[in-house]
């Protein structure tokens, strides 16, 4: 595998040649045999690039170990199903890399002096290697409290079974199938880890394959950007989504089940006409295959430097805090949605209009969802999308959008709020502590003297 640094194991270990041994008949698609431990560890195992990093924690290790010290004498220990797709060289993992893992490092502890294949593996990111350094330290500490590690070994090698399935080298199609819809114990596989595996099922190509999802690993151990999540997650899961549905007049369900996923696998085309014509328009449709792959890099370092820019920082810093956050979270999308046409010419009176259409229909409701769903709405049903889309230039959508507010709410200044406390006052003042700041940077005359009418700054 590409690009590997970190050894599985920290000392160094010499790799045996063991051969490559049949488990699959000529012939056939899938084989199912039950084997135990021992037997799996005289396979050529490997961790294809479409697996996941190893991310078991202290809980899901002592889980395992308490399991196998439950193990009865001559009674075989099932342990579950594990996934491999024979690719003729060795046998890569498709399910089962969490337990095979530890269950090494824990045989490896015991004194186990036979062949363990995964020791040959590495992992590049950091998070991984630290779960790695973890388990070993884990199972070090409680590989130590057990009084009979020869007869535990033992046991733990001949009496633990798995049903081995094996898919074969000609459906690499179906590996990636099964790899879709199988858990690892106990660490459920995210969106990405299904769309990862859902998109190089089209790629033809092994090195473009590999190539494309070492690139994709790295974008997935991105540091976080806001809160916890990283800028995979913030385009992604949350900015673009948010775009693609609100320009189809669909609501953002981020709370359904597999949202991500769903939105960003390969649309329906027709066999006998081949795609073409794609612009990495964010609401355009998703192709399978190395398409989805630079759509989402390309939007990934749209956002990247639409984060970096001052204005939108100060915004973030004074809006993103207690009841205002959805509205800021929002806001970015909307502002987001701007720079992806226009860049940032015009940002700052761009976040006027799309701010104080949004003050107003805070302004004129009683009361908002706690989860942001009403505000998405009201952005979704806003037009604001559309508005730019159609827009040749920043003039023709600034004044649609100034227009757009006029004479639709009761309330149609926070100079008129009834009582200067509460959310609805307070969001008055976030804001207008922002045009505090960023009342310099409004170039456009027109904007410049609404701001300093509706917040009575000079």
């Amino acid at each position: 595998m590409a690009n590997r640094e970190i050894k599985l194991e920290l000392l160094s270990y010499p790799k045996q040649e063991t051969g490559h041994v049949a488990l699959i008949e000529r012939g056939e698609d899938v084989s199912v045999r039950i084997m135990n431990l021992a037997e799996v560890m005289k396979l050529d195992l490997s961790l294809p690039d479409y697996q996941r990093d190893y991310c078991w924690e202290d809980r899901n290790i002592t889980d395992l170990w308490n399991s196998l010290l439950k193990i009865e004498p001559d009674n075989p220990f099932h342990l579950g199903t594990v996934i491999l797709h024979d690719n003729q060289q060795h046998y890569d993992i498709i399910d089962g890399q969490q337990r095979l893992i530890t269950l090494t490092l824990i045989l490896l502890a015991l004194g186990y002096d036979d062949y363990l294949p995964l020791l040959n593996e590495s992992y590049e990111s950091a998070e991984a290697q630290d779960h790695i350094a973890n388990c070993k330290y884990v199972v070090k500490i409680l590989v130590q409290s057990c009084k009979n590690r020869e007869a535990l070994l033992d046991k733990i090698a001949r009496q633990v079974s798995f049903a081995v399935l094996v898919v074969s080298e000609a459906n690499l199609d179906l590996a990636y199938t099964f790899f879709s819809n199988q858990n690892s114990k106990g660490v459920p596989l995210t969106d990405f880890d299904l769309l990862k595996a859902h998109h190089l099922r089209f790629i033809a190509d092994e090195k473009q394959a590999e190539h494309v999802a070492v690139k994709w690993n790295k974008i997935l151990q991105l540091p976080p950007v806001y809160h916890d999540s990283n800028a995979l997650f913030r385009t992604i899961g949350i900015h673009i989504y948010r775009l693609r549905r609100w320009m189809r007049k669909r609501g953002s369900a981020e709370n359904s089940y597999r949202y991500i996923q769903h939105e960003y696998q390969a649309a329906p085309s027709m066999p006998d006409i081949p795609p073409f014509g794609e612009r990495l328009d964010f609401y355009e449709k998703i192709q399978g295959g190395t398409h989805f792959f630079m759509y989402v890099e390309t939007f990934i370092q749209r956002y990247e430097d639409f984060v970096r820019e001052p204005f939108v920082q100060e915004v973030r810093d004074r809006l993103s805090y207690g009841p205002y956050e959805i509205f800021a979270d929002t806001l970015a999308t909307l502002l987001f949605g701007y720079y992806l046409k226009f860049g940032r010419s015009y940002l700052v009176e761009a976040f006027f209009c799309f701010s104080q259409m949004m003050a107003l229909y805070r302004y004129n409701s009683d009361r908002v969802a706690t989860n942001g769903s009403g505000v998405r709405d009201w952005a979704m049903n806003s037009e604001f999308l559309l508005m730019i889309d159609q827009a040749s230039s920043p003039t023709f959508f600034l004044a649609e959008a100034l227009a757009a507010s006029e004479n639709k709410f009761q309330i149609n200044s926070g100079l008129y709020l009834p009582e200067t406390k509460g959310v609805k006052w307070g969001m008055y003042v976030a804001l207008r502590n922002i045009w505090n700041y960023a009342l310099p940077l409004v170039s456009d005359t027109t904007i410049r003297n609404k701001i300093i009418e509706e917040y009575g700054i000079q």
